[in-house]
């Protein structure tokens, strides 16, 4: 088993209650998908301009070529609840673009976090979690798309050190998506000490 399976963090939700946040593996025998695809729709209709986005995740969605054996599915739990969920993803050949074809680059899919618990740093965790995930398996980077037109969640991935490489239009989808990526700690010791020999 992985170090990073399962992870847990502490949130203040006010200054004078902290909660515990658990990150962990789905399980299908005490987790619902129906309830990730619930609480993936209503992230998506949280967004600006959610009509155009919510139809360009459906359509990335249906379009996107799944394979289990390749996905690894994690949710975020606080008090007993689902409040946030992604899905990470290693090296897809089949991919149309091209950085995910890369061997070294692990992809951020199904990606969401709870209306009601947005704000928190729930979704912070689980991207920082995902990165520690890759970095174990040997990934030097962390990768995933968001809708050209998301200008807030380009503007969160930027704060966190995602960085755009490049626009791909994916099957089915009506608008051009921005592919973001950023080092994992394998790749950033990596580049670092390849800027210390020059």
């Amino acid at each position: 088993m992985i170090a990073t399976e399962e992870h847990d963090e502490w949130l203040s939700l006010d200054p004078s209650e902290m909660v515990r946040l658990q990150i962990r593996r789905f399980d299908i025998h005490r987790d619902s998908s129906e309830l990730i695809a619930k609480l993936l729709r209503s992230a998506v209709s949280s967004l600006d301009r959610k009509e155009e986005i919510g139809s360009y995740y459906a359509s990335r969605e249906s379009g996107r070529r799944r394979s289990a054996k390749a996905e690894a599915c994690f949710i975020a739990a606080c008090r007993g609840q689902l409040v946030g969920t992604l899905t990470i993803e290693g090296t897809n050949l089949s991919s149309p673009c091209r950085h995910y074809r890369r061997r070294d680059v692990a992809t951020i899919h199904r990606y969401g976090v709870d209306p009601r618990w947005q704000h928190l740093g729930i979704g912070r965790a689980l991207l920082s979690f995902a990165n520690r995930w890759a970095a174990a398996l040997g990934y030097a980077q962390l990768a995933l798309d968001t809708p050209v037109a998301a200008g807030s969640l380009l503007d969160f991935y930027h704060t966190l050190g995602f960085r755009l490489v490049d626009t791909v239009h994916f099957p089915g989808c009506a608008d051009d998506s921005a592919v973001l990526s950023r080092p994992t700690l394998i790749g950033w010791r990596h580049a670092h000490a390849s800027h210390e020999r020059h």
